[in-house]
């Protein structure tokens, strides 16, 4: 019983991350108001990983080989997600000129520099799309991570705060590539034992609990840092509006130019939501480790109060439409 009850809860909180990261929000911030444990912040690193480890279980060489064999949609989300992303944000800053902050514009530059989010595959599910050339495209793109994020650190970044490169690296690939082989791994052990209809079952589940350590660190990051956000009520219009753009210009633009090239509607799918959606909890993970609390505070509040609810508003909508066709 206990276990049917907490595989409701968690399927529950799947169904409804974006409420209960709200509520881990608010109880983070009510927290903050009555205590200060400062012992808290040592469950960051558990939290990180409970997050990020499950995005690498999906990274097979099986189902990249499947989706390389068509390397000009590969191509094109990659070129999207490492080169028009970040210049799309550095332009929308200067627009909104927010360029004024250093920590708001580091934290929205890293934002948009860190593609395909865990989420990246279930909402292209939601829409049947090429969930194949989804998982593809965010296994390559969170190894490419590692390399191509130092560079326009360098670029943008290092013109408002001095960081050593180096540093990035270092926690870049303790994020992505020590979780990566932890997960291969795991799955070489469980396929070895108990075979490979297991290791799928074994993954599910697995992901799945990721949602808890988003909702720790929401948790987390508040109660430690929520005061930024209540001395400064407008961060958060100053964080929506460049979020909301850049979202809007890349799920309207990218579907359109799918439409006139032809793409196939499974496949536009995957590309649009994989070049769109951005990776909140590996962006949370950098700033916190290498730019600090304001810095990750900033993509949080881009992450969870912003991208969550306009790429699900686009589920629901694009999904009645489909349905209406």
């Amino acid at each position: 019983m206990l276990i049917m009850n907490l595989g409701k809860l968690i399927e529950n909180i799947n169904n409804h991350v974006g409420y209960y990261a709200f509520g881990a929000i608010v109880a983070g911030m009510i927290t903050s108001s009555f205590f200060q444990l400062e012992f808290i912040k040592f469950f960051i690193p558990v939290a990180l990983f409970i997050m990020l480890y499950p995005m690498m279980l999906d990274i097979r060489p099986d189902i990249i080989g499947k989706a390389v064999k068509r390397p000009w949609l590969l191509v094109l989300a990659l070129v999207i997600n490492f080169v028009l992303c970040p210049l799309l944000m550095a332009v929308l800053i200067g627009l909104f000129r927010l360029d004024t902050s250093p920590f708001l514009t580091i934290g929205l530059l890293l934002y948009a520099s860190i593609p395909c989010g865990s989420m990246v595959p279930a909402f292209t599910g939601m829409l049947d799309g090429n969930i194949t050339l989804s998982v593809t495209i965010t296994a390559i793109s969170l190894v490419l991570t590692a390399i191509i994020v130092p560079f326009w650190t360098r670029l943008l970044v290092l013109d408002f705060i001095s960081v050593p490169i180096i540093l990035v690296v270092k926690y870049l690939l303790l994020m992505i590539i020590l979780p990566l082989i932890l997960a291969a791994l795991t799955r070489w052990i469980v396929i070895r034992k108990q075979g490979a209809s297991a290791y799928q079952s074994f993954s599910t589940r697995i992901k799945n609990v990721s949602s808890f350590g988003l909702l720790l660190l929401c948790f987390i990051m508040f109660m430690r840092d929520g005061n930024i956000v209540l001395n400064n009520p407008i961060l958060i219009l100053q964080i929506f509006a460049p979020i909301v753009s850049f979202l809007l210009i890349l799920l309207a633009g990218i579907s359109v130019w799918c439409r006139y090239a032809h793409v196939a509607r499974e496949d536009a799918i995957a590309i649009v939501i994989s070049c769109s959606a951005k990776n909140n909890a590996l962006s949370i993970a950098l700033a916190i480790a290498v730019f600090g609390g304001e810095v990750a505070m900033i993509n949080t509040i881009a992450g969870l109060m912003v991208q969550l609810p306009v790429m699900i508003c686009f589920i629901k909508v694009t999904k009645n439409r489909l349905e209406k066709a």
